[in-house]
């Protein structure tokens, strides 16, 4: 990548990251100190060259290079680098007061000089920022806000620009409502396109929800009307299941299901009647790469959610999640800890918006199965049956589960080939009860000119 980029670490005093090394002693772990990149080396390579470092942090490394063997730093020669501060929220309190110092006071030699303000000791980053007049306007929290922007999802948006208001106090709420406004609201736009006071109403619902955790109400800021009556397009679910009902169906995929080949077809029609009949189901498409399965996984969300119904498109790879649909991963979607374990337990509570989702499906696609231990769908079907309280496997919800074994199988470290297959599917105990439907024909587009 042109140019490079060096991420500097962002970090507290003493704070930083360390490595434990296991010593000689069996249960004797030694501290060593991680230095690259953190705030100490930084200072450090900057208090060693003087005179030449009088820029903010974040430029220091098109200035210093730092040797990996011995830890200094040294001037600069060739290419031309980029350096980033991590990331920082506001709900992270002094660390993010600490980013803010770090973006505009010029060569620190250390935290104390960050302290330091008209010969005056401050006790707190916070303190130190408004002592130097970067909090006398918004100008920091909108500079927060357009970076989140970039990032993050509406309802994330709406979550930061709550927590703004309760813990930083600023000075023209509705100026930076007004600013960020659409960006807070996309995903209500979408849903209700030509009804401006429904995006205005669900918005603010959606940021007094957030604002009612915390113990406060819209009520008290200078924000729009928040409408108390019940407005039947206003909707009360909670944000996992409005952000899913958000998701749009292309037009080429709904017309897909008339360009299925037969063996589709049938898979598509099997499926579509559990799913009309509630009855529960469990199916494996199976089929080698090129067969279609992908264009059948597309045809059947779009049907799904074209009637209003909620279909969750998940996978175990992200790169396989990206081609779907609204697609996630299975470990995001799910809450499910990446250590793999005989013992697995999810962090999704029943109470929590992820459960409530859940309950709401109809349909629930699982990409690229093969890859994953046969102690993640444990997991799953356990989480399911809990949330579900029904007996059944996976809560008797519909699953789709597909994939090809001949491509990839889970990744066992070190494993032969037999340890390999008994850590997938293949070997669990859900395995026998689904129905398979194969898919083991080229697809062949009645419309040729779809195919790209």
């Amino acid at each position: 990548m042109q140019p490079p980029v060096i991420n500097l670490q962002l970090h507290l005093p003493d704070k930083q990251a360390v490595l434990l090394e296991k010593a000689k002693f069996a249960n004797c772990y030694s501290i060593r100190q991680c230095q690259k990149n953190n705030a100490h080396g930084v200072f450090q390579d900057m208090l060693n060259r003087r005179g030449s470092t009088n820029v903010p942090i974040q430029r220091i490394p098109r200035v210093l290079c730092m040797e990996l063997s011995s830890k200094d730093g040294g001037k600069r020669q060739k290419r031309s680098v980029i350096g980033r501060i991590a990331t920082a929220n506001l709900r992270e309190g002094e660390r993010y007061y600490l980013k803010l110092l770090l973006n505009h006071v010029r060569g620190p030699f250390s935290f104390e000089d960050l302290l330091m303000v008209n010969e005056r000791d401050c006790q707190t980053f916070k303190e130190a920022v408004k002592e130097r007049g970067l909090l006398e306007s918004d100008n920091s929290i909108s500079e927060c806000l357009r970076e989140a922007v970039l990032f993050k999802m509406p309802s994330a948006l709406r979550n930061l620009f709550a927590t703004i208001l309760v813990h930083c106090d600023p000075t023209d709420i509705r100026k930076l409502w007004d600013t960020y406004y659409e960006d807070m609201s996309e995903d209500f736009r979408r849903i209700h396109k030509y009804l401006s006071d429904t995006q205005l109403q669900c918005t603010l619902k959606s940021i007094n929800y957030f604002l009612q955790s915390m113990g406060k109400s819209a009520g008290k800021y200078d924000l729009p009307k928040l409408n108390q009556c019940r407005d039947e397009n206003v909707p009360t679910e909670c944000r996992e299941i409005i952000e899913e009902k958000a998701i749009q169906v292309s037009e080429e995929d709904f017309n897909a299901q008339s360009k299925l080949n037969p063996e589709q077809e049938q898979a598509f029609k099997i499926i579509l009647q559990r799913v009309d009949s509630g009855r529960a189901g469990l199916f494996f498409v199976d089929g080698l790469g090129g067969t279609g399965k992908t264009f059948l996984y597309r045809a059947l969300l779009a049907n799904v959610r074209s009637r209003s119904m909620i279909a969750l498109a998940t996978a175990t790879s992200g790169v396989a999640a990206t081609i779907l649909p609204g697609g996630r991963t299975v470990h995001s979607r799910f809450d499910i800890p990446l250590e793999t374990s005989e013992i697995i337990i999810t962090n999704m509570s029943k109470q929590s918006g992820g459960a409530k989702l859940i309950r709401k499906a109809k349909l629930i696609l699982w990409d690229e199965e093969p890859m994953a231990m046969r102690q993640t769908i444990k997991t799953v079907d356990r989480s399911f049956g809990d949330i579900m309280d029904v007996d059944e496997p996976f809560g008797g919800k519909i699953m789709i589960f597909g994939g090809d074994f001949r491509q990839v199988l889970p990744v066992v470290p070190k494993s032969t080939r037999v340890e390999t297959v008994n850590a997938s599917l293949v070997r669990s105990y859900l395995w026998p009860k689904m129905e398979k439907d194969l898919t083991n024909k080229k697809y062949e587009s009645k419309d040729r000119s779809s195919i790209q």
